[in-house]
């Protein structure tokens, strides 16, 4: 009954698998192999014209969860927007845009 349990509640954890990661806008992902077993890599990329906003582009797959968060890949600022406050970076699903709010402009 022990191992039925882990099987039905942490499949992860039994079979060293991490679940597949929400695609992240903006950026390609590469991965070791076609399965995400411990240990296995996944590394990201931004998109071109688009910088790490946040967030790591290498993650490991460990103990059922990847290292690290997902990368946040934007387009940067044009440089009189960079000395204001921005109190809000929305990225729009795979359009390729942002909405920013801009304070100070």
């Amino acid at each position: 009954m022990v191992v039925l349990f882990f099987l039905v509640l942490a499949p992860n954890l039994v079979f060293g698998m991490c679940p597949e990661p929400d695609p992240v806008i903006n950026s390609y992902r590469y991965k070791d192999d076609n399965f995400l077993e411990e240990g296995s890599w996944l590394n990201y990329t931004c998109y071109m014209n688009y910088v790490l906003y946040s967030g790591d582009l290498d993650r490991q797959c460990s103990n059922g969860n990847f290292t690290g968060q997902p990368p946040v890949c934007v387009c940067p600022l044009p440089s009189i927007l960079t000395e204001s406050s921005i109190s809000k970076i929305a990225m729009l699903s795979d359009s390729g845009l942002s909405d920013y709010v801009v304070h100070g402009a």
